[in-house]
């Protein structure tokens, strides 16, 4: 825990009420409070000119509204220079650069906007008495004025306590403007437990955007975290001491029910969201602080909650605990007869804190009518690590069942208790093939580390003759890591079976271990229409490298109808683009029309076939690159990077890999261009000319690449001593991140 900040314990309490409490409909600061009766002050006006006001006569005013009304990127370039000239005789007041920064407009981050900004940003401590003016703008009916009201919010960061009213009157909307919710969220990074009150919000505006169709946004949204705000609710939750608990039930009801709501804004974005922003868990969690006697029986309580969510967590604090009682035992015990299923898999789950003596009610919930009930106790009597013989009984009886998943289920759980409980069930799990192709792969890859200890088990069951008992023989050797003498004659007599895929599952197998000679039998398999064949050709393919190129189309083939047909996609996927990859690396004209292919998988494939080709990749990377769009331009600089960073590449093809850096260095698009910098960083030192490129790009058209040039000059400590003149230029950059950089880095130099 971090050390408190001198908060005396009273107003802690009061405040955390307040916070954990305070409904969303947050009443004004006392100061904007109506009384009863009263009429309610208007919105803040806009401050946009009516469309036919006359010409103001007064200077700036005429020059907010030629600014305001331009449309013409001409035009609008002497108006600012303009301002910048009026600035430079006489300053803008603080007023006036809010009056500027504020200017409703198309864009919301136009030139003028974004340099009074910055100066606002750089007189923060003048600018912030006027920040709830800017917050009661974000609520305006004028969608323009929003946006400019957004934008300036970002430069006041961080926001504090006393704002938290008026954002939640700005979050209010349904749905809540992207660009309010972007500028809060950035804004409000730096504060801690006072932002409680916005969780709802919060919640609402992340399962909104998760539906956009906008990429940019969706990433937006599941890259934000509070981890700040989650230390500083646990470290003062925890202060208050048990006396917390009734607020901590609060709470959690609360977000329980906004989590519910949430459902309906975005039913696959709940994990995001609960990663996110997840009050739930910090209040359970707190839990623990309060010790084994006040936390167990919440937390127990808390297990026949409602939402499965609060379950978890509690569940979570319950077994950090590392409470071994009787009473915590019984009640476990008990919930495994509970009508709510996800309530019998946590006791399922949390059973294996509580020893042996729990084992016996554990072995009944094998029998549980669900699935996620009956892995639970599967897994939690192998952690235990008890060996019972009527167990493994009863699962090697659930492995010859009808449930496919039921019996893989329990085959995971011999194996987990190890060879010596595994030993009496090993004859039924060698012959537990189902000709299904998801189960059959996965059984293949669990039983090959026990067989790998006794190939004579393999032996006994091939002898068996079943074609299925053979092709799973066959599947398990190709997942071994040597091919002992008695596995290879399995395989000589499997390649020449009657059986179909018992010689598909042979030949890849073979191939795994260095015996090749057999591609037709893995052509046959990527025609079989099955995907554990299709897998096992794929991955036997790999392994004969140049001489199957001629297979390329037919790999191709199986990979678009795998799309096509779905299924267990991250086996298939993964195995084709391998051979794609791999195969494809000998045959680059093969590969060049899938940079251009609908697909964004085939096109990174094809990628990672020309970096594996080397120099003549490069190559062909280079024709493409006029063509190609930017995304798929990024791909291409990722190739080249890879291969700079790549030990034990020739000096030909790092420098072709190089010219690739330089040429996105000046792509058009801003984000390769910014993509570039970061290995054109690394290569400082490397080519002469890397230092010169990078610093070139301080005077880029696009502020982010321009601000990302500073900040890796800057923050990687370069020394650019001999470049200093080019960095004098760039002392005033109407940016004030990138000036700040720039002063900063010529500081450093003086120094």
């Amino acid at each position: 825990m971090r050390p408190l900040w001198g908060i005396a314990p009273v107003v802690i309490v009061a405040g955390l009420v307040v916070w954990l409490l305070l409904d969303t409909d947050a009443a004004p600061p006392a100061s904007d409070a109506v009384e009863p009766g009263a009429t309610a002050p208007a919105a803040a006006p806009s401050l946009a000119a009516p469309a036919r006001a006359p010409e103001p006569t007064d200077p700036w005013r005429r020059l907010l509204r030629r600014l305001r009304d331009n449309e013409n990127a001409k035009q609008g370039g002497l108006l600012f220079d303009e301002l910048m000239e009026r600035h430079r005789a006489t300053p803008l007041t603080i007023e006036e650069l809010l009056e500027l920064a504020l200017l409703p407009a198309k864009e919301d981050y136009t030139r003028w906007a974004r340099w009074a900004r910055g100066e606002l940003r750089d007189r923060r401590e003048e600018a912030n008495p006027h920040l709830p003016r800017v917050l009661e703008l974000l609520a305006h009916d004028d969608a323009a004025q929003r946006a400019a009201a957004a934008g300036t919010i970002a430069y006041f960061a961080p926001l504090e306590a006393a704002h938290v009213p008026l954002m939640v009157k700005a979050l209010d909307p349904e749905p809540i403007p992207y660009v309010v919710g972007r500028n809060l969220v950035n804004a409000t990074k730096g504060m801690g437990a006072e932002l409680l009150p916005l969780a709802p919000h919060f919640i609402r505006f992340v399962a909104e955007v998760l539906k956009s169709r906008n990429e940019e946004e969706r990433n937006f949204a599941g890259s934000i975290s509070w981890d700040h705000v989650e230390y500083d609710v646990d470290e003062r939750l925890a202060a208050m001491g048990p006396d917390a608990i009734p607020v901590l039930l609060e709470a959690i009801e609360r977000y329980a029910a906004e989590r519910r709501k949430a459902k309906e804004h975005a039913e696959d974005g709940l994990d995001v969201i609960g990663g996110m922003w997840n009050p739930t868990r910090w209040c359970v969690r707190t839990l623990r602080e309060f010790g084994p006697e006040e936390a167990a029986p919440v937390a127990l309580q808390l297990l026949r909650h409602d939402d499965p969510e609060v379950r978890g967590h509690a569940g979570n604090v319950l077994e950090g605990l590392k409470l071994k009682r009787e009473d915590i035992r019984l009640q476990l015990e008990a919930d495994l007869r509970a009508t709510d299923p996800g309530i019998r898999r946590h006791a399922a789950q949390l059973l294996r804190t509580q020893g042996t003596a729990a084992a016996e009610a554990l072995q009944e919930a094998l029998a549980d009518e669900d699935k996620s009930v009956r892995k639970a106790a599967a897994r939690s009597l192998a952690e235990l690590g008890v060996r019972y013989d009527s167990a493994v009984a009863s699962l090697i009886a659930v492995v010859e069942g009808r449930d496919m998943f039921k019996a893989l289920t329990a085959a995971r759980t011999i194996v987990k208790w190890g060879p010596k409980a595994a030993g009496p069930a090993m004859p039924t799990l060698i012959r537990a093939w189902r000709g299904d192709d998801w189960h059959d792969l996965r059984l293949a890859k669990l039983l090959a580390p026990l067989v790998a200890k006794d190939p004579g088990i393999l032996q006994a069951a091939f002898a068996d003759g079943a074609p299925l008992v053979q092709a799973g023989v066959a599947q398990t050797i190709r997942r071994l890591p040597t091919l002992d003498a008695s596995s290879k004659q399995i395989l000589e007599q499997a390649i020449r079976s009657r059986d179909r895929a018992t010689r598909i599952q042979a030949a890849a197998a073979l191939a795994r271990h260095g015996e090749r000679g057999h591609m037709g039998v893995l052509a046959d398999g990527l025609a079989s229409g099955n995907q554990a064949l299709i897998i096992a050709a794929a991955e036997g393919l790999v392994h004969y490298g140049r001489e199957a190129t001629s297979l390329l189309p037919k790999l191709m083939a199986s990979l678009e109808q795998a799309h096509k047909a779905g299924g267990y996609k991250d086996d298939i996927d993964g195995a084709l683009t391998d051979a794609i990859r791999v195969v494809g690396a000998f045959d680059l004209d093969f590969m060049r029309p899938l940079l251009v292919h609908e697909s964004v998988e085939f096109k990174v494939t094809a990628m990672r076939a020309f970096q594996r080709a080397g120099l003549q990749g490069l190559a062909r990377i280079e024709q493409a690159w006029p063509e190609a769009s930017s995304d798929m331009r990024s791909e291409m600089l990722d190739v080249a990077s890879g291969l700079l960073r790549r030990t034990g590449v020739g000096p030909g093809t790092r420098d072709a890999a190089w010219q690739i850096v330089v040429r996105a260095s000046e792509d058009p698009a801003a984000q390769v261009r910014k993509e570039s910098l970061y290995q054109l960083a690394r290569e400082v030192g490397t080519y002469a000319d890397a230092l010169d490129l990078l610093v070139a790009r301080i005077g880029d058209s696009s502020d982010d690449v321009a601000g990302t040039a500073t900040y890796l000059i800057k923050e990687r400590a370069l020394k650019v001593h001999r470049v200093r003149a080019v960095l004098e230029e760039h002392r005033d950059h109407k940016n004030a991140y990138v000036r700040r950089n720039v002063r900063a880095i010529l500081d450093r130099l003086d120094k």
